[in-house]
Order: C-alpha cells, then structure tokens, then sequence
C-alpha cells in the first residue's frame, strides 16, 4: 500500500510541476504583451511628437516668411506692424520647438510646407490692397488652424509638447484676434 501511495504523490507532483509550469508560462506570456503593447504606446506617443513639432517648424517658417513679406509688399502700416510681429513671435516659437526637438532627438525640416511655399508665391505676385486682402484671410485661416492643432497637442500630446502648445495657444490666439481685425480693416473676408 505504501508504494502505491508514493507512486499517485509522484504523479500528483508532477501534475502540480507542469500545472505550475502552465502558469508560469501564461504569466510570461502575458508580461510579453503588456511590453510590446506598452513598447507601441510608446513608439506612437514618439511619432505623434515628432510629426507635431514637424508641423510646427514648418508652420513658423511659413509664418516668418509670411511676416517677413508682409512688411515688403503691403502699403498698409497695420498689415507691416503684423507682418513684424509674426516674425518677432514665430521666430521665438521656432527656436523653443527646435530646442523641444532636439531634447527629444526629433529632427525638424528647414522648409515650409509645400503648400505654403505655393500660398508665398501667390502672396509675392500681389501687392497694395489685393496684397493685403490675400495675406489677411491666409492669417485668419492658419491660424485658426493651428489653434485647432496646438489645443489638440495641449490636451493629448506627451508632457514636452503638451507644456509647449500650452505656452503658444495665447499668442496663437493673439494672432488670430489681429488677423481678424486686419480682415475688417482692409475689407478682406
């Protein structure tokens, strides 16, 4: 009787071992998940920041290019004194991205938006009044845009991008409110 005692406890603790091995296996298993699925949170919340700070170079070279021919092809003293501004605030904003990038080892492109390099040919083509008018709406609408865009970044991006759309969402919205009166001022809309 007692070798067949012994041989069902043999039995009993090698189901035991290999139920334990099961468990042991699934929790591994489980684990490899969670870090792969945390792993691709990752990656995306990367990718999300670098394409946001990509846009934003490009939408503040687009903005100081902007600026910059406001100031050579208006007649207008409000539309130049804008024009100023733009420059004087996108560059300031350029150089905090680029810095957010590069603590990030995020490249960011040197160039506009192709879609804007086509606007800034359209914009150097006019002058005076239809200058003005032209410049105007295309400041209402980026603008409106990248509010749009930074208010997103602000509530969902990681905390570096999240802190910087929070810092720009003010003077965004500064520029928007002087676009808007500029629209009213030289009769654009």
């Amino acid at each position: 009787m007692h070798i067949t005692q012994t041989r069902y406890t043999n039995l009993g603790a090698a189901r035991h071992e290999r139920h334990l091995a099961y468990i042991v296996a699934a929790a591994a298993l489980v684990c490899a998940v969670v870090l792969l699925c945390s792993s691709a949170a990752a990656r995306a919340a990367e990718t999300s920041a670098a394409t946001f700070l990509q846009a934003a170079a490009q939408i503040d070279i687009a903005e100081i290019n902007a600026g910059n021919l406001a100031q050579k092809q208006s007649q207008n003293a409000d539309v130049k004194d804008f024009g100023q501004m733009l420059v004087a605030d996108h560059s300031k904003h350029l150089t905090a991205v680029t810095d957010v990038a590069k603590s990030m080892g995020i490249s960011v492109p040197d160039e506009p938006p192709a879609a804007e390099k086509q606007e800034a040919k359209k914009l150097m083509s006019l002058s005076g009044s239809a200058f003005d008018r032209e410049f105007v709406n295309h400041m209402v609408e980026g603008h409106q845009m990248a509010i749009t865009a930074y208010g997103a970044e602000a509530k969902a991006g990681n905390s570096e991008t999240s802190a910087l759309a929070q810092k720009t969402l003010p003077a965004l919205q500064h520029h928007l409110e002087v676009a808007q009166a500029l629209q009213k001022s030289v009769g654009a809309q």
